[in-house]
């Protein structure tokens, strides 16, 4: 359930047009403590759910229910929609770098053996 609020937050902070520094100064958090609101990792407390809602323009019942619907623009949901899958790519490549250096790692540690073998 934390993940699902946590993305109507992010959601609804994306189609507002304000950045995760901006909700995080205004509610007095580092911009990592927020992002685990955004991602799901944190549980969020009731004051900050209706802080947020203030700050986001929707409802409480928004963040909270699957059905309640985001007052928009189908240009804004777009909008939304090609920065959630540019999102998605870039953490993907992120993703991908790490396989990449925990294998150039891995290359490292075996040519440090072998080096070793010499000594």
């Amino acid at each position: 359930m934390k993940h699902k609020i946590g993305e109507r937050i992010r959601k609804a902070r994306m189609l507002s047009g304000l950045s995760q520094q901006n909700i995080a100064d205004e509610l007095e958090l580092t911009v990592a403590s927020y992002s685990n609101i955004e991602r799901g990792v944190t549980d969020i407390t009731v004051t900050r759910l209706f802080q947020l809602a203030k700050l986001l323009n929707v409802s409480v019942y928004f963040l909270l229910e699957e059905n309640e619907q985001l007052p928009q623009t189908n240009e804004r949901e777009n909008e939304y929609q090609k920065l959630l899958s540019t999102e998605q790519k870039l953490e993907n490549r992120i993703n991908q770098h790490d396989i990449e250096i925990e294998w150039i790692k891995s290359q490292i540690a075996s040519i440090q053996s072998q080096i070793q073998t010499f000594i």
